[in-house]
């Protein structure tokens, strides 16, 4: 069985999504949780973002496994060298590491390949038997893979003394060149005591062109198709992706008029990312909405109101039995039906 690997912001309508899931499909993937970010408005006490992260997790978790990377955090804020400390003195992982442990939390913590020491020392310190490091192999050319190798391999050896086994992440974020993946699983896939995980996406960020009162084609899903064709030869790899989610929100909340926006749904079928999209919501986007599930409902991709939990409230909606009417309310959807959409397909591999 190919574990499947999702990638989830953690805010709370894509965890809302996996705390939807089936029992079933829980077991058969280890999430990749991306820290909540620190505001720079927040930086003078960063830690109370902090405080509830342990039993937040447990309440949504429980001890499922799952992957989580500190690295997030600092998104906002640039400098990731610089080791912020709490008024105990205790570093950003150690806070979190200690939060998540008081709540008994079944993680594997992540680093990068480029993390500083003092993250590096820190998660070593966790004594955990597994670490993740992600590769943004994105974000250099493959002429640089034996440099990113030789520092990997000084952080396995040297470094990370208290772990026997690692998790690499190979993250193409939406880089789906088949030449590119083969050649980094080439270069890598020989690091010791590693199992290898590729990350892409083909999901769409920018849905403009998408009329609306429509369910159309976005994108076509390169990013599984490209697995397909890897897997064969790779038989070991995991396969991971950003869901339908390519970015969380922004640091500080812009002021949108509502009334200018549009409701959308990112529906995974078997060949294309698929959007069902209203009316401006000033132009009764909330009501004609119900006339876009079902338009979702009545085309052949729809996997059927028992198919996922997303499912059956695009169902709901289409049948007036319910009303959706928030962003978060649609990423939800989209983030729990694609979870789900993929275990499936992944469990179909012979």
């Amino acid at each position: 069985m190919i574990t499947y690997y999702p990638i989830l912001n953690n805010l709370p309508a894509e965890i809302a999504a996996y705390q939807a899931l089936k029992e079933e499909t829980k077991l058969a993937i280890i999430p990749i949780i991306q820290s909540k970010r620190i505001k720079r408005s927040n930086l003078d006490r960063w830690w109370n973002s902090f405080n509830t992260l342990g039993r937040y997790l447990s309440s949504k978790l429980g001890t499922k496994e799952f992957i989580y990377d500190f690295t997030s955090a600092f998104e906002f804020i640039g400098n990731i060298n610089e080791e912020l400390l709490t008024d105990n003195g205790d570093n950003l992982v150690e806070f979190c590491a200690n939060n998540m442990d008081e709540h008994n939390l079944n993680y594997i913590p992540c680093l990068h390949y480029d993390s500083p020491d003092w993250y590096i020392d820190s998660v070593n310190n966790l004594n955990k038997e597994k670490v993740a490091i992600r590769v943004r192999v994105h974000n250099f050319a493959d002429s640089l893979d034996q440099f990113v190798k030789q520092r990997l391999e000084q952080v396995i050896q040297k470094s990370l003394t208290n772990t026997n086994n690692i998790i690499l992440i190979l993250d193409f974020y939406n880089n789906v060149n088949l030449g590119r993946v083969q050649t980094a699983i080439s270069n890598f896939s020989s690091l010791e005591h590693s199992e290898l995980v590729i990350s892409l996406t083909s999901c769409p960020n920018d849905l403009s062109r998408i009329s609306p009162i429509s369910f159309s084609e976005a994108a076509p899903r390169d990013d599984i198709n490209l697995f397909f064709d890897l897997i064969e030869q790779n038989p070991n790899i995991g396969y991971s992706d950003y869901t339908v989610r390519l970015t969380p929100e922004p640091e500080e909340t812009a002021i949108i008029n509502y009334n200018t926006t549009y409701l959308k749904i990112i529906y995974t079928a078997e060949d294309y990312y698929m959007v069902g999209k209203s009316s401006l919501n000033r132009d009764d986007g909330v009501d004609n909405f119900i006339d876009v599930c079902q338009q979702i409902v009545d085309h052949d991709c729809y996997s059927g109101p028992n198919f996922s939990n997303g499912d059956l409230k695009i169902s709901n909606c289409a049948n007036g039995l319910t009303e959706i009417r928030s962003h978060s309310a649609n990423i939800e959807i989209g983030v729990n039906h694609h979870i789900e959409f993929v275990v499936n397909q992944l469990s179909n591999i012979n």
